[in-house]
């Protein structure tokens, strides 16, 4: 089993694939520009997504997110470090 994981912080993003034993086995990394805001890191990591983890099919994907999640709805409460991100649907 694949598994990719996917880490939206204040001051990078990290996409990782790995084994289902915790392995890692590549990484995608870039620096998050604050000033764009939520939508510009969006755009940002679905680049990265697209042409990096998806053509690698994993079987699951995990997502970190550096702010309060709403567990019942899937959707971002907010961010304590860049705006644009209340009520993004996880």
């Amino acid at each position: 089993m694949r598994v990719g994981g996917i880490e939206i912080g204040g001051t990078k993003l990290q996409v990782v694939l790995g084994a289902a034993d915790g392995r890692i086995e590549s990484r995608w990394r870039d620096t998050v520009n604050p000033g764009q805001g939520g939508d510009g890191i969006r755009r940002q990591l679905q680049r990265g997504l697209q042409e990096w983890l998806l053509p690698q099919k994993p079987d699951a994907i995990a997502v970190g997110f550096g702010g309060p999640v709403n567990r019942r709805s899937g959707n971002i409460e907010s961010s304590h470090q860049i705006e644009g991100w209340q009520g993004f649907p996880l």
